[in-house]
């Protein structure tokens, strides 16, 4: 774990979003906010509830893009869920979550995840970007900020 500060927190979807086996929207931040401090890290997290009934992601693609434009979304090497990492499932007792930890330096302007699920109704999820400036402290109210 890097030590991150001067941080930023943005909901990427909210718990009543449903997914669909063939979901391809892409849920992501813009890592070059106007005011305060640029970040040079990002970490993605997304928790589900306990219950395992409605199935869990087959899929979690972290994308990158320098446009806002769906389509110009690129998954990146060595964080393709399947390939690189399996997806934990909820099992009634325990819930299941994921963080993706990334240095933002020579990245695209536009970090995201295309969350994919197993059956269509999938929901009762939630997903964050933390954006954050590893090893510094705040300098002025402006650099700690909450976006929703």
């Amino acid at each position: 774990m890097i030590h991150s500060q001067r941080n930023s927190y943005h909901s990427l979807f909210s718990p009543t979003v449903t997914f669909a086996t063939n979901n391809t929207t892409v849920y992501y931040v813009d890592t070059q906010p106007t005011t305060g401090a640029q970040p040079n890290y990002c970490t993605l997290l997304l928790g589900t509830e306990i219950n395992s009934s409605d199935g869990a992601f087959t899929s979690l693609k972290p994308v990158e893009s320098d446009t806002t434009d769906q389509s110009n979304f690129a998954t990146f090497s060595g964080f393709v869920s399947g390939t690189d990492f399996t997806v934990p499932t909820p099992d009634g007792t325990n819930s299941s979550s994921v963080a993706f930890d990334i240095d933002l330096r020579g990245r695209k302007r536009y970090i995201g995840i295309v969350p994919v699920a197993a059956n269509t109704t999938y929901n009762n999820i939630a997903a964050f970007a933390i954006l954050g400036r590893y090893g510094e402290d705040p300098s002025e109210v402006a650099d700690v900020h909450v976006k929703g």
